[in-house]
């Protein structure tokens, strides 16, 4: 008999699909809950029943959508604010080296420093207003967003240069190095 054979007539153990793994994790973190909110009697932990009984209601209620509308303004705008900055000075970085080197250095540092270090510094010298939680946000994905579009630059095929020249092609490519330093994309390389 040839390997092949041998091999495929072994009995293989059984592996469930990816999401019934996921799926029982979800419950029992939901059963874990449950039973941590039962047995603490507190009225800081619900439990997921109490909880998915009160949403209906809660989505009816004004309350929470302006709550969720203050919480989400800063980062909105901040986020907004990286990208329309972010995109466009990463694919100059990636298509000028001298800019490149100019820049790269004070990239670098934003990349580096501790979030908790500027948010202090950040409050104090804008204040507590939405602009101030914008500008905190911005700050913290603007080089994110500088590098994943320089990279995308980066990896684009410079062979034909005509191709190299049009826009749409280096705006494809700085989308394919989104997508490509995105988790999910790391984990799936892994595998």
């Amino acid at each position: 008999r040839c390997r092949a054979c041998a091999r495929h007539s072994r009995p293989t153990a059984f592996r469930p699909p990816a999401w019934a793994l996921r799926v029982t994790g979800g419950l029992a973190l939901a059963a874990l809950w449950e039973t941590a909110a039962r047995f603490s009697h507190s009225l800081l932990l619900p439990g997921p029943t109490e909880t998915f009984a009160a949403l209906p209601g809660l989505l009816q209620d004004p309350l929470l959508w302006h709550a969720l509308r203050a919480s989400n303004e800063g980062l909105a705008l901040g986020f907004a604010a990286a990208l329309l900055g972010g995109i466009p000075l990463g694919l100059a970085l990636g298509c000028w080296p001298r800019l490149a080197s100019f820049f790269e250095p004070y990239v670098h540092l934003l990349l580096a420093l501790p979030t908790t270090a500027l948010i202090p510094l950040v409050f104090v010298v804008a204040g507590l207003g939405l602009p101030s939680r914008a500008l905190v946000v911005c700050l913290f994905s603007l080089p994110v967003v500088v590098e994943c579009a320089r990279d995308g630059v980066g990896r684009s095929d410079h062979r034909d240069e005509r191709a190299a020249r049009q826009d749409d092609v280096v705006v494809g490519d700085a989308v394919a190095g989104f997508e490509a330093d995105a988790p999910e994309a790391d984990a799936l390389a892994e595998r």
